[in-house]
């Protein structure tokens, strides 16, 4: 028998950090911005709150390699539109788990990914993994799904239809584009 016991109303309870005031059921809502450029026929809601679109600054406690990774990702997520003041906060954590990644991948790519455990007369006993195995892979999710949220993935990035023109043209467009009028 279980000590697991439902409540007086039949329904499981939420454990003991989840408050019940800031537990959300299904996707959450997509922001105003990211409709207008997946050109989403979702209702537009105008009374949104809209963060000015200045580039956070970069944390300084940022390591060296996350800092890299900031300041190679925030200027563009500014030309698109989809850095606001408000996401300094989101970007730095998709950097430290970028930074984090790096790392790991690092020590995997010198020392491999197993090593082995040994008796007391030196013989292996058993081969274990690192256990930067395990923190390569959270931490790329994690970076994954951060990431995503600005439009970092190949998969996010299709769902985006940006209305910035900076004036260059992507050259395999172009080609499609001649290629039509020839055909046509």
């Amino acid at each position: 028998m279980s000590d697991f016991t439902l409540g007086e109303s039949g329904s499981c309870p939420l454990p003991f950090f989840v408050s019940e005031s800031i537990y959300m059921r299904g996707r959450k809502p997509k922001p105003t911005h990211l409709k207008l450029l997946h050109g989403s026929r979702e209702p537009i809601h105008e009374d949104e709150p809209k963060p000015r679109q200045v580039s956070p600054p970069c944390p300084r406690w940022l390591n060296k390699e996350a800092r890299r990774a900031w300041h190679q990702v925030a200027p563009e997520l500014k030309r698109l539109g989809l850095l606001t003041i408000l996401d300094g906060h989101a970007l730095a954590r998709y950097c430290v788990a970028h930074a984090q990644w790096k790392k790991a991948v690092q020590f995997l790519d010198k020392h491999g990914y197993t090593y082995p455990i040994r008796d007391e007369a030196g013989s292996v006993k058993y081969i274990a993994q690192f256990p930067e195995v395990s923190i390569s892979r959270n931490v790329a999710r994690l970076a994954t799904a951060l990431g995503s949220e600005f439009g970092l993935t190949p998969s996010s990035r299709t769902r985006l239809h940006s209305s910035t023109d900076d004036g260059e043209q992507d050259p395999f467009e172009v080609f499609l584009k001649d290629r039509g009028k020839k055909t046509a």
